[in-house]
């Protein structure tokens, strides 16, 4: 498995027949997740474990030498979902050494950028593809990614594994891309931009009905700061 994670880098015509095989990139992301949580020896888990690393290590050069069709199957092969469970340690579902944490925080911080930016590489060059960056979020979103990067937040990892760090960096992708996503409207399917303008009304709703609780708040605490000789002050800053 070591060596067509190496041919995949190295060998374009390789990665070609890779990409153009019928249910490889599946296969391989079936293969990264193989005997999650099943032991049966030590000498049984420590190979397991490197035929998920290196599933991963493949996918992850098919990732950053991929053209825009090798990402779009990487996406409908739920690629996000697979990383996810690489750091998924809070809920006791994946391995929890710092490395694999690390590399798979890596691995979605570096893919959710790519999707959303574009690349433009001696190895791949494709366009944003904000469509695909979106389904990637809810992946991982559905797959309860969202809170396994919090959970690691607090994680410093050995010395030489920055993993708070990777950390912040994957939040930071996905804060950013869904910010971006909710300001201008993209150019989608009409279907799709029903279920934006849908979307932008909710949201504008829940920030009316926050605001009106964050109101009432302030009354309430200037009514009891009212019996403490404060209300007319409080009053006055809130005129």
């Amino acid at each position: 498995m070591w060596n067509i994670e190496k041919l995949i880098y190295h060998n374009y015509n390789i990665r070609k027949v890779v990409f153009n095989t019928p249910n490889a990139l599946h296969s391989l992301c079936t293969l990264a997740s193989y005997k999650l949580n099943i032991h049966f020896s030590q000498k049984n888990d420590q190979q397991t474990l490197e035929v998920r690393y290196n599933c991963r290590g493949c996918l992850f050069y098919i990732q950053d030498c991929g053209d825009a069709s090798a990402q779009t199957e990487l996406v409908n092969a739920r690629y996000a979902r697979v990383l996810v469970i690489a750091i998924s340690t809070a809920s006791g579902s994946g391995e929890e050494q710092d490395d694999e944490i690390k590399d798979g925080l890596s691995y979605i911080s570096i893919f959710l950028n790519q999707l959303h930016k574009g690349i433009n590489s001696p190895h791949a060059s494709f366009p944003p593809q904000p469509l695909l960056a979106h389904r990637s979020d809810e992946q991982i979103e559905g797959e309860g990614g969202n809170e396994e990067i919090d959970s690691q937040l607090i994680n410093k990892g050995h010395q030489y594994c920055d993993i708070k760090g990777q950390a912040n960096r994957a939040q930071g992708r996905i804060l950013n891309h869904f910010i971006k996503w909710g300001n201008p409207k993209p150019d989608c399917h009409p279907i799709d931009s029903t279920a934006w303008e849908m979307e932008q009304g909710i949201t504008s709703q829940l920030i009316q009905f926050t605001y009106s609780i964050n109101r009432f708040n302030v009354y309430f605490l200037c009514l009891i700061y009212s019996f403490s000789g404060c209300f007319v002050y409080l009053h006055y800053i809130l005129i």
